[in-house]
């Protein structure tokens, strides 16, 4: 009797007494669907929240990314005695950060003709050897800065770092430009390894290009107290 009702039911009767008889699998796969809805969202918000924090600690980086460079300057006097007159240049040498955020150095080198000195002077041998270089090349020290070690350089700072003195046959301008000064100091290289706040750690090398590029950071050395 049920079978022949069924069968005279119209389509929609007919669906009205399958979902009827099938509720609770109908539910339980409603439950499923919403389940999945929910971790899909969930699993979409993760992803766009970490492109979204990915991209806030991008911008806080470039926001105090540093960048290290060189400031050579110099100038020519005229040193007079008895009955004598002689033309020397004064040069002078800084570091300049012209970055964003702040620069930690972790190392300076300068070379001279491929001979190395990190500004340590506890090595009685390379510092000779090093100063042996300095003056083939004509240049005498008057100062130079100790070792730099974890120095802290602001945006738009200038560290002095040397002063040099030789002496010359013709006197140039009494200011002379930065290509005029540059010529004084084609034998040296300079190279210094920083770090960004963010721990992004970086080269300068006066003799590649570009000057400024990234380099893998070495193990902190511990701090001495």
């Amino acid at each position: 009797m049920r079978g022949r009702r069924f069968h005279n039911l119209s389509w929609r009767g007919k669906l009205w007494v399958r979902l009827r008889e099938n509720r609770d699998a109908i539910i339980a796969l409603g439950a499923l669907f919403a389940a999945l809805v929910s971790a899909f969202v969930a699993a979409y918000s993760a992803v766009i929240q970490r492109r979204a924090a990915d991209d806030q600690r991008l911008h806080n980086v470039l926001s105090v990314t540093p960048y290290i460079t060189l400031k050579r300057t110099g100038r020519f006097e005229v040193l007079r005695g008895a009955g004598s007159a002689s033309v020397f240049f004064f040069g002078n040498v800084s570091i300049v950060n012209e970055g964003l955020g702040p620069a930690i150095i972790t190392r300076v080198r300068h070379f001279v003709d491929d001979v190395e000195y990190d500004g340590s002077v506890t090595d009685p041998e390379a510092y000779n050897e090093f100063m042996f270089a300095l003056e083939k090349t004509g240049w005498s020290t008057l100062d130079r800065s100790p070792r730099i070690t974890r120095e802290v350089l602001r945006p738009t700072a200038d560290r002095p770092y040397a002063k040099f003195f030789r002496g010359v046959e013709e006197p140039g301008p009494f200011s002379p430009g930065e290509n005029a000064v540059q010529k004084y100091f084609e034998n040296e290289r300079f190279a210094i390894e920083y770090r960004s706040l963010y721990d992004e750690c970086f080269e300068f090398d006066s003799h590649r290009e570009p000057q400024n590029h990234r380099i893998e950071c070495t193990p902190r050395a511990p701090r001495v107290n």
